[in-house]
């Protein structure tokens, strides 16, 4: 009997003593749950999430900003492509055109020399044919002498009828002076007739 009740007292010092520490967690989970919902625990959780919230608005910043310069970056690379495929046609343009224009002005070079080297020969070509008129006139207007020089004849332009004495002597035996005449007359056809059939197109 007295071991029954011995063994009752101590299992109810047991449970007196789980409800005290039942109790006193009880009483530390109260402590917790007024001091985190304190006004001070309150206001510092507020300003905790506050910089938080700063901070992650920041990055949003950082972001928008990153990727409008990344926006802007692509842009700009496109118009540099833009404008390097432009000036590259420009380019390529102009290097077309002035070898053009080379090529003009080396075949006007080419036609300037043939026009200065042509009219240098038909200058040299009239001076020698007006060389040639010059003699032929003055051999015209100067009387001849015979070979004998006994006596005088009249000059080219009289007409061999008028005088049959003279026309005998000039055909039947001419000398060293209307040979040469004779000579520079054909020459001097020649050389026109060569000049003509030269220049008739050119000119």
């Amino acid at each position: 009997m007295n071991e029954k009740y011995l063994d009752y007292l101590i299992l109810k010092h047991k449970i007196d003593q789980i409800r005290l520490s039942n109790l006193k967690s009880v009483e530390n989970i109260k402590k917790l749950y007024h001091h985190c919902f304190n006004s001070k625990l309150q206001s510092v959780i507020k300003l905790l999430f506050l910089e938080k919230f700063t901070q992650i608005e920041l990055l949003l910043k950082k972001f928008e900003k990153k990727k409008n310069l990344e926006i802007l970056a692509a842009a700009i690379s496109s118009a540099n492509k833009q404008n390097n495929d432009n000036f590259h046609n420009q380019y390529r343009s102009l290097v077309i055109e002035n070898n053009s224009l080379k090529e003009r002005l080396m075949k006007l070079r080419n036609l300037k020399h043939q026009v200065e080297t042509f009219n240098q020969i038909k200058v040299e070509k009239i001076r020698y044919l007006i060389k040639n008129i010059q003699f032929v006139e003055t051999l015209n207007q100067s009387p001849i002498v015979n070979s004998d020089h006994s006596s005088l004849l009249s000059p080219i332009t009289d007409s061999p009828r008028s005088d049959p004495t003279i026309s005998q002597r000039r055909y039947s035996s001419p000398s060293i002076d209307n040979l040469e005449l004779t000579q520079s007359s054909s020459s001097f056809k020649r050389l026109s007739l060569s000049f003509e059939n030269e220049y008739s197109v050119r000119i």
